[in-house]
């Protein structure tokens, strides 16, 4: 039987925002992508061109939780968050020339995002947002978003605007609600996961109809359907 050899983790990662749900792209992986509450403190979706452990090895850099008295790019460096040109000088890193490393690939204000799930082309995502009503719980539905053509070209991120994205399935209107009332709808498809390139699967409450209720995790299904966005 083949063993594996033990292998220490290493932060790619690090400092206050909370980083989760973490996903390679399929083939190459050469693009990672997560949730994270950085700049915005609402949970959006990140990426980063991924070059390799050794590459994202922070341990190279001298670190503190308490980053307050250095300046915001040797911070973001040391966070694994943004990189350039730079050197060591005892044990601070010294930043020149700063190019973006993470870069948002969405940009909501109020409603958040969660686990960003790569397309098989690896050329676009599919994430939950959250919509909250009555109940502090959000109410899911499926966001599709494309990743740019050029990581680089979102270093500005000014072309990133609230709402952008494209809804693949949303919530479903109980019987005898009309449109006017969809804002209102508790319960939403979540947690999706591509099926081949047209189709997604994923979980739905499809027990109640409109007002969420506790304690029937057992009648929670995961669902198949067909995916109507258009291919490119």
């Amino acid at each position: 039987m083949a063993t594996m050899e033990r292998q220490a983790a290493i932060p790619i990662l690090r400092g206050i925002p909370h980083d989760a749900d973490p996903h390679f792209s399929p083939g190459d992986g050469n693009t990672l992508v997560w949730r994270s509450d950085a700049e915005l403190g609402v949970d959006n979706i990140w990426g980063m061109p991924w070059r390799g452990c050794h590459a994202h090895n922070l341990h190279r850099f001298a670190f503190s939780e308490h980053t307050s008295h250095l300046s915001k790019e040797a911070r973001l460096i040391a966070e694994g968050r943004s990189e350039g040109m730079f050197c060591q000088l005892m044990i601070v890193a010294i930043s020149l020339r700063p190019a973006p490393l993470a870069y948002r690939i969405t940009n909501e204000t109020y409603r958040y995002i969660t686990d960003p799930r790569f397309h098989p082309s690896g050329r676009k995502i599919i994430a939950t947002k959250w919509y909250t009503g009555t109940r502090s719980l959000g109410a899911g539905e499926g966001w599709v978003y494309e990743l740019p053509a050029s990581n680089s070209s979102l270093g500005g991120k000014g072309t990133i605007h609230p709402g952008d994205g494209k809804r693949l399935l949303g919530r479903t209107l109980p019987p005898g609600w009309n449109s006017e009332r969809y804002g209102e709808q508790q319960i939403g498809p979540e947690h999706f996961i591509w099926h081949g390139n047209d189709e997604v699967i994923y979980s739905k409450n499809i027990r109640d109809e409109s007002s969420f209720t506790y304690s029937k995790g057992e009648h929670a299904h995961p669902t198949l359907q067909t995916n109507s966005y258009p291919q490119t």
